[in-house]
């Protein structure tokens, strides 16, 4: 089975377990099609390390809130991908 485009542009190397976290709406079909892939968790909860996370921030205040928290959680030579929405645009930079 093919990976979807997204995953292959963030690097993803067949982790067991991925984090995605505040993902948008719009987002959905994505996270369905990766779910075919790995086991996607959406929250810190029971998660002890991270490999690979994906995380959608809006504000500062949620870089300075869950970066600590995800930071703590990582393994070894862990991806981190940080999306934003630019002001320009409606869909969300990945």
């Amino acid at each position: 089975m093919t990976m979807t485009p997204l995953l292959k542009k963030l690097n993803f190397k067949q982790q067991k377990e991925i984090i995605i976290l505040n993902h948008p709406v719009e987002f959905k079909e994505e996270l369905k099609a990766i779910e075919l892939y790995t086991t996607v968790k959406t929250n810190l909860n029971n998660i002890n390390e991270i490999e690979f996370a994906l995380i959608f921030l809006k504000t500062l205040n949620k870089v300075n809130t869950i970066l600590p928290l995800v930071n703590e959680k990582l393994k070894g030579d862990a991806i981190i991908w940080c999306a934003y929405a630019k002001k320009n645009f409606k869909k969300l930079s990945v």
